[in-house]
């Protein structure tokens, strides 16, 4: 999902679930609100919680952890998943370019 299109589905007003798969020194710097704070060597642990009914949204800082989360949770039979393409340093750069950047 690219952030373009991820700007569109938080601004429609659908339900999502965003996964910030970061880790916490990260996350103080930016983050996207409303998100769930889940660094990525913890999602094995957090399956349960996890939405089948709306989509999931995976992020990072450029994309990386995310991809290997998505693969991961496709793994495990979750369909309606997104990785965002590029992280939250796209986001930055193309949807909030006031938001602090690493």
């Amino acid at each position: 999902m690219t952030v373009e299109e991820f700007d569109l589905l938080r601004k429609s007003g659908s339900n999502y679930y965003l996964i910030d798969v970061r880790e916490i020194d990260e996350v103080e710097i930016c983050k996207i609100e409303p998100y769930h704070h889940i660094p990525m060597m913890e999602i094995p642990q957090h399956l349960d919680r996890f939405p089948k009914d709306i989509p999931i949204v995976i992020m990072c800082h450029l994309g990386i952890r995310s991809q290997m989360t998505y693969r991961y949770l496709a793994e495990k039979g979750f369909t309606n998943i997104h990785d965002l393409l590029g992280g939250i340093d796209q986001w930055a750069k193309q949807i909030d370019p006031k938001m602090a950047k690493y």
